[in-house]
């Protein structure tokens, strides 16, 4: 074996032994609203709308499994009508994770009534 090719392997069982201590954690935080610009409270609360928005459109869609998350608009029901509505600050990372807990939220569903008592 070259001297290259130990080099990387070495360096490749030191990387999982480093990882291998390694804890997986989530952080909550909280934010404090009083110390926020305008400008900042106007994106969270547009943030916030957005999210409600593409995941209603996510449940609304008949292919769940397979909506297209790089999409910029969604249609919103209001009062009698549909109008599409622009989303601008949720990232794609953001829809990925919404379309995935989405996903996981239909699993988890379809498991409890598959073994509950009333179905």
């Amino acid at each position: 074996m070259s001297e290259k090719g130990r080099r990387i392997r070495w360096a490749l069982k030191e990387t999982s032994a480093r990882r291998a201590a390694l804890r997986c954690c989530v952080f909550r935080q909280k934010i404090d609203v009083s110390r926020l610009s305008q400008e900042k409270k106007g994106c969270l609360e547009r943030l916030f709308l957005e999210k409600k928005w593409f995941r209603n459109a996510v449940i609304a869609s008949e292919a769940r499994y397979a909506f297209d998350y790089k999409t910029k608009t969604v249609k919103v029901k209001k009062r009698e009508a549909f109008e599409e509505r622009e989303i601008t600050v949720l990232s794609s990372h953001m829809r990925q994770s919404l379309i995935e807990e989405i996903q996981d939220n239909i699993k988890a569903l379809s498991v409890l009534k598959i073994g509950s008592p009333f179905s």
